[in-house]
């Protein structure tokens, strides 16, 4: 099965890519497209997108990078029973916060939603969705954190954290080992999808996954990513502002600085300075790719989509075509761009 990464240096030339492939698809009424993104404003987007594209958007399925790793999980015979969905964990963290015993120790954070009785229930329910989220987020890019406070005290945990910890804890109490274990599911993924029957049902659940505008990736989801590849289609759709210069070891001026001052005269240790708004904005889109780029595979299977200089007419264009170009020196602005 196919490996594929897109760049562009366009959103918009992304989406559009997105739904051709869409169209291109024989799927049945009941496969749903399934989509993986970062955020709801991107999913929301993205559907206005494909629609503007190609007249409709239908039964497209968004999921987080957790969740749709939770999907594979399921699909490949994981116990559903033994894993809780997110949709679960936010009613488990909205019971917590409802308790009585939460709202007195942190009535600062119990105050957020229980200012207005009209909106209570919904901001404290907004509140355990946002926390399920990030409690998600921690197991992949912060794992030293949920380690700590499953092993301490909630009270040890930094202050600004200690009301975190002790919502952790509370669902460790209630749920036990039903709480989404990431490293769990990880080795189990890998290991059925040794397993034919297990992968040939997977291939009929979930046929293909679309990545789109992802700016995090961790070596968690890369490897997991990379065995699915091997079965069932993986399409990756990522934004990269100058897709035309390898910029990925590119460092800021301050960072050159700082290193030419610790190697002096071995010149060749010292890294190539990039364009300061890339290098500096870019860190985390430059941290993903440098990841994808250690695989070979990533690198033979990248396809660039509608790549155009952004041109110069205005002050936007003319910041972004430095990007583009990744010029360390910024162009000559005349008295009209800055009247855009």
């Amino acid at each position: 099965m196919p490996l594929k990464l897109y760049v562009s240096n366009s959103l918009t030339a992304l989406s559009s890519r997105l739904g051709t492939s869409l169209q291109s698809r024989n799927y049945t009424v009941f496969q749903p497209f399934t989509i993986v993104t970062q955020t709801e404003g991107m999913s929301n987007w993205l559907t206005l997108e494909i629609a503007k594209k190609i007249g409709i958007a239908a039964h497209l399925q968004y999921k987080k990078p957790g969740a749709i790793i939770q999907q594979v999980y399921r699909i490949l015979g994981g116990s559903s029973s033994e894993v809780l969905s997110q949709q679960h964990m936010d009613w488990l963290i909205d019971q917590v916060l409802s308790s009585a015993e939460f709202q007195h120790i942190f009535k600062d954070k119990a105050a957020y939603f229980q200012e207005d009785p009209v909106t209570e229930t919904l901001k404290r329910m907004s509140l355990a969705r946002r926390l399920a989220d990030l409690f998600d987020q921690y197991q992949i890019y912060r794992s030293q954190i949920i380690r700590q406070w499953t092993e301490r005290p909630w009270n040890e945990a930094e202050p600004a954290f200690q009301w975190q910890a002790y919502i952790w804890q509370s669902l460790k109490k209630i749920a036990g080992d039903a709480i989404p274990d990431m490293t769990h599911l990880s080795h189990y993924i890998l290991d059925a999808l040794k397993e034919p029957v297990k992968v040939k049902k997977l291939q009929q659940s979930l046929p293909e996954i679309n990545l789109f505008g992802l700016s995090i990736i961790t070596q968690f989801h890369i490897r997991i990513f990379y065995e699915l590849a091997e079965h069932i289609d993986l399409n990756f759709y990522l934004l990269n502002p100058a897709p035309d210069i390898y910029w990925i070891e590119d460092r800021s001026e301050k960072e050159v600085i700082r290193l030419m001052a610790k190697y002096q005269s071995n010149s060749d240790m010292l890294p190539t300075e990039g364009n300061a708004l890339l290098t500096n904005w870019g860190k985390v889109l430059q941290h993903t790719f440098g990841m994808l780029y250690q695989t070979e595979t990533f690198i033979n299977q990248q396809e660039e989509v509608a790549v155009h200089p952004p041109g110069r007419q205005t002050l936007l264009q003319k910041i972004q075509d430095d990007i583009f170009h990744n010029l360390t020196e910024t162009s000559e602005l005349l008295p009209h761009d800055l009247e855009d």
